[in-house]
């Protein structure tokens, strides 16, 4: 567990990353739109381009302007809460079992909702599809128990590692 979290940490640190140069490359292009309002605006008081023409450009910069604010938000947001969403749900899923054991009946159905998308019961067995992350752990858990050799990658690694986990780092482009 304490390997998935850190690997959840480096994961934050590279989304950080990410996300500032994405918000500083938004905001050039919000100032360059901010330069072009103030220049046509200057145009106009020359008498260069009439108040009709600078209207209806400065209004087409403005919404751009409004979009890039909207991304540059959206940025800021997920750039402040993924980590700890993150380490809460790797600590739900480690704590699980025993929140279970003294849940009332109530919550043990909200903790299997929260855990598990879809159960079925059949040949006296209870079959699980786990939500993200909760089935890459799972999956984990079971190869580290296994004593059945997991199947590796040439290098030697889990090819269970694979699994996406819903934690994976957003990546440019």
């Amino acid at each position: 567990m304490e390997w998935l979290k850190e690997g959840l940490r480096s994961s934050q640190a590279e989304q950080a990353r990410y996300h500032a140069d994405a918000v500083a490359r938004l905001e050039a292009a919000c100032a360059k739109l901010q330069n072009r309002i103030q220049q046509a605006y200057l145009y106009k008081l020359d008498g260069a381009i009439d108040s009709a023409f600078f209207e209806q450009v400065s209004e087409t910069w403005r919404a751009e302007q409004r979009d890039l604010r909207h991304q540059i938000a959206k940025h800021e947001q997920a750039d402040a809460s993924c980590l700890e969403q993150g380490l809460s749900l790797l600590d739900l899923g480690q704590k699980a079992a025993e929140l279970f054991d003294v849940a009332t009946q109530r919550e043990r159905r909200d903790l299997l909702g929260f855990l598990a998308s879809h159960s079925t019961w059949g040949d006296g067995e209870l079959k699980i599809e786990w939500r993200k992350p909760y089935g890459f752990l799972a999956e984990f858990t079971e190869a580290q128990t296994s004593d059945t050799p997991s199947e590796e990658t040439s290098e030697g690694v889990s090819s269970r590692m694979a699994i996406p986990t819903g934690f994976e780092p957003v990546l440019p482009g």
